[in-house]
């Protein structure tokens, strides 16, 4: 498996995500992050981050880049849902657990499969070969 450095900068704020989450669901007051709204806000600027980070190359392109490229876009979906809908109870922590894996699930597509040897983009052929 190999990670160039736009892998390896894009999981600093997914790492911070799940950290953070980690550190909410064991003490439930993280620094800057007081309730499950807030948990959902740092996710939705980490995640946003990190897109931005991978840039385009992750999330069109090929099959699997158009894959991420939607899983990117539901994840961020649910996550503004979650964020509007979301209280203190038990629905909003599950909802919160649920979009903290969407985010996990859409860096493990964008980050992995391509370290792991799914192409990114599609190879483009030259007009001599076509």
């Amino acid at each position: 498996m190999r990670f160039n450095w736009t892998d390896v900068v894009a999981t600093i704020p997914v790492a911070t995500i799940v950290v953070s989450y980690v550190g909410h669901l064991v003490d439930g007051d993280v620094p800057f992050i007081q309730d499950p709204r807030g948990m959902v806000g740092a996710g939705l600027a980490l995640g946003l981050i990190a897109a931005a980070v991978l840039g385009r190359s992750a999330f069109g392109g090929s099959p699997a880049g158009r894959g991420t490229g939607a899983a990117g876009l539901v994840s961020f979906t649910f996550g503004v849902v979650v964020l509007l809908w979301s209280g203190n109870g038990v629905i909003g922590e599950v909802l919160l657990g649920s979009f903290i894996g969407s985010i996990v699930v859409t860096w493990a597509l964008a980050v992995v499969l391509p370290a792991a040897g799914v192409p990114r983009t599609r190879r483009r052929r030259s007009p001599a070969h076509s």
